[in-house]
């Protein structure tokens, strides 16, 4: 986990100061323009699928270089099977099939023409949640007895903020009509985030999900954007 964390802070050092030093000599050059921007993404690695789509409000200081802000909802699978206490007398299923993110995005991306309206981007973005607690939940079967109403466990779990960071890199057209047009985005990503921080956590009616959950925090992705 530690390791990790210094991975996230060094490729964020980086960005940040990337960011700056292209901020700092295209500013005084070029006029201030605003836009937003929709894209979705796909998230996979070997043993995970996740899914995400964000809103961004993006700062243009000249053609090709720019800032982002945004919002981000991602969605991972959880496929957790049901599973029995150490006396086997209680049983246990996972309440919710899928963990959910509202995240913060913030992004500098660069933009290049390469032949006519089509060019190549490289996008690096950070993600965290702005509220860091997740309501974690689990039914308890106990006994032999079908007919026995369930009991639902559930609590807030601190979930850390759940951080994220990616790099993307592709291709772009920018399809005009007079002055006005949109530019729409394909690229591929690589980064690390943690989609289950708060249920690797969470401890219910003396419970673990850790042991449950995939170890690999590694995702590459897809991402459609248009801007």
């Amino acid at each position: 986990m530690k390791q990790s964390r210094g991975k996230i802070f060094h490729v964020c050092h980086i960005i940040l100061m990337v960011g700056c030093f292209l901020l700092k000599s295209n500013f005084s050059l070029a006029q201030e323009q605003a836009s937003l921007s929709l894209d979705g993404g796909l998230y996979a690695n070997s043993e995970n699928v996740a899914a995400h789509f964000s809103v961004n409000r993006n700062w243009l200081f000249n053609p090709g270089f720019g800032v982002s802000g945004g919002v981000m909802f991602a969605a991972a699978s959880l496929d957790i099977p049901q599973w029995s206490n150490v006396e086997q007398t209680s049983s246990y299923y996972l309440h919710n099939k899928s963990a959910k993110h509202l995240n913060i995005v913030l992004s500098t991306f660069y933009m290049r023409s390469l032949i006519g309206n089509t060019g190549i981007y490289g996008n690096g973005s950070f993600l965290f949640e702005p509220i860091p607690f997740d309501y974690i939940s689990i039914e308890k079967r106990t006994g032999s007895d079908l007919n026995r109403q369930p009991e639902i466990i559930g609590k807030f779990q601190f979930s850390k903020f759940s951080p994220g960071v990616f790099v993307e890199a592709g291709l772009f057209h920018h399809f005009k009509r007079g002055d006005k047009g949109f530019r729409l985005f394909i690229g591929l990503g690589y980064g690390w985030y943690d989609m289950y921080t708060a249920h690797r956590s969470v401890i219910l009616d003396g419970q673990s999900l850790s042991k449950f959950l995939s170890q690999n925090n590694n995702y590459g992705r897809i991402t459609i954007r248009i801007m």
